[in-house]
């Protein structure tokens, strides 16, 4: 494939990521305000909020191997296009299920929803299909940088949308711009973006995925200790990332736009981590270290964050906040990784990914039923859930790496 061509596959990849994601976090503060301003008939609002945005990631937890393996299969393009065009039709309706306030079908075209955001996982696959291993992480890079981008704005710009002056459309007319933004990305695709998988068999894929599974769960008992840690300090993570609106949302009863600026804020810090800390400055230091030091040090900000009823703390904690979880989903995913053979790399990934995908969805589910068994005390329990889970995760994973472990698992 020439260079130009090549150029313009990532190109189209990113530009689409970043609309897909700009698209899909608008409604975020949206349905955080929706919910917590809006009377149900006597239902708990903390409920249903968690229940709408838990099923979201559910859907995505249930369909992401699936699209996976249809694009093994039918390619990446087709995929990515089908992908696209369900999900214009899902924000489409939801945006009319917003304005009828039909909790029955927002809740069922939630899930709809996150089944069918499954570009991420198809644009890291077509790197893979277009470079080899020792040149992926920067093409890797590219994708999460546009993957961030979205996360950035798409939060702001949804709260900008509903600004009064859109009053009888004030909820569903940031959907309306999420299907605008996907029908602009599905043009993308279709216009630019060339098919990148090479015809291969579907037996293989599938008997690769499942020796896998078989190596960690029957056959090391080390692997498995690592990557279940991993999940229990990630559900930690990202107990924070995602209670932390809807917390600041309550106590400091925040707008629309200033519930999209809290999750900005850790986006943002994310970004300049990632960039400065871990590129530059963290790279001499022990993966394990770097966990521990910052599992510490997001308990003790969680805690200034109760005690302290100061907006502008609140924003200073939200940045060192952002700043930890980039260096320990990042440090963590190393460690993982370098303890893996080259060529099952990116089925434990995927298993990874699989994984944490399921616990967002689970958070969501138990911290509803939390609310609806304490709903005065709901939003704090949330924070120390987050503090116990990653704390203790790190010290778990510290014990397991203080014992003579394999440099790498050979398979």
């Amino acid at each position: 494939m020439k260079t130009n061509s090549i150029k313009r596959q990532i190109f189209s990849l990113q530009l689409t990521i970043c609309l897909s994601f700009f698209a899909l976090t608008m409604p975020i503060p949206v349905l955080t305000s929706h919910f917590l301003n809006t009377h149900w008939h006597g239902i708990n609002q903390h409920t249903l909020l968690l229940v709408s945005l838990g099923l979201y990631p559910i859907g995505g937890f249930i369909s992401t191997p699936i699209l996976g393996i249809i694009s093994d299969k039918f390619g990446r393009r087709n995929t990515l296009i089908t992908c696209l065009l369900l999900s214009f039709l899902a924000q489409l309706a939801t945006a009319v299920a917003v304005k009828l306030s039909s909790i029955g079908m927002i809740l069922i075209l939630r899930f709809v929803a996150g089944a069918f955001e499954g570009n991420s996982a198809i644009a890291y696959a077509s790197i893979a299909d277009l470079f080899p291993s020792e040149q992926r992480k920067k093409y890797f890079g590219k994708i999460n940088a546009a993957v961030t981008l979205g996360w950035i704005f798409g939060p702001v710009t949804g709260g900008l949308l509903t600004i009064s002056w859109l009053h009888h459309y004030q909820y569903s007319f940031p959907f309306f711009v999420s299907a605008l933004l996907h029908a602009i990305a599905l043009g993308i695709i279709y216009r630019y973006f060339n098919e990148t998988k090479k015809s291969i068999e579907l037996k293989k894929e599938i008997t690769e995925k499942l020796s896998l599974v078989n190596v960690i769960l029957l056959n090391n008992r080390y692997l498995l200790k690592l990557i279940l840690v991993g999940f229990l300090i990630t559900l930690g993570v990202d107990s924070i990332y995602q209670f932390l609106p809807i917390f600041s949302a309550d106590r400091y009863q925040l707008s629309t736009v200033e519930i999209g600026l809290v999750t900005s804020a850790i986006s943002l810090s994310k970004v300049i981590t990632g960039q400065i800390l871990i590129s530059n400055i963290l790279t001499s230091l022990k993966e394990t270290s770097i966990i521990c030091i910052c599992a510490v040090v997001v308990a003790a900000t969680l805690f200034t964050i109760y005690f302290c009823h100061s907006l502008a703390v609140l924003y200073l904690c939200l940045f060192i906040i952002g700043a930890c979880i980039s260096m320990i989903v990042t440090h963590l995913t190393a460690l993982q990784s370098s303890k893996f053979p080259d060529k099952h790399q990116g089925a434990l990934m995927g298993f990874i990914m699989s994984l944490r995908i399921f616990g967002s969805g689970l958070l969501f589910f138990l911290y509803s039923l939390t609310a609806y068994c304490f709903s005065h005390n709901f939003r704090y329990l949330p924070l120390l859930f987050a503090a116990i889970l990653t704390t203790s995760g790190a010290l778990m994973l510290l014990c397991i790496l203080s014992k003579k472990s394999p440099n790498r698992i050979l398979i």
